[in-house]
């Protein structure tokens, strides 16, 4: 069932983009599915990790390619490149989650 609805950007103007991830993420995205995986690049990682400082959380590098997602309450969890660039994105969809979960 269509919902008809109206979009008045000049009213009712988008939320500017603050940061660098907000601005790369659709296109990274789109280049994501265009491959059939992530590809986490060093300057990905660079971008996502100022953009979850933003929310208090740590993105540390760890000896062989994984990194550690820590968050304020001092929790922390091993993961993937991969997947700390989609805790980045859960976060910029206003999702952020405790970095053990």
């Amino acid at each position: 069932m269509p919902i008809d609805a109206q979009l008045d950007v000049l009213n009712d103007p988008p939320r500017a983009a603050e940061s660098r991830f907000e601005l790369a993420a659709r296109r990274r995205v789109d280049e994501w599915l265009a491959a059939g995986r992530i590809a986490a690049t060093r300057d990905d990682l660079r971008i996502a990790a100022d953009f979850l400082g933003r929310f208090g959380l740590v993105l540390e590098p760890l000896p062989g390619g994984d990194v550690r997602l820590r968050s304020p309450q001092g929790r922390s969890a091993t993961m993937s490149r991969a997947a700390a660039l989609v805790e980045a994105l859960r976060c910029l969809a206003g999702r952020p989650r405790d970095a053990a979960g």
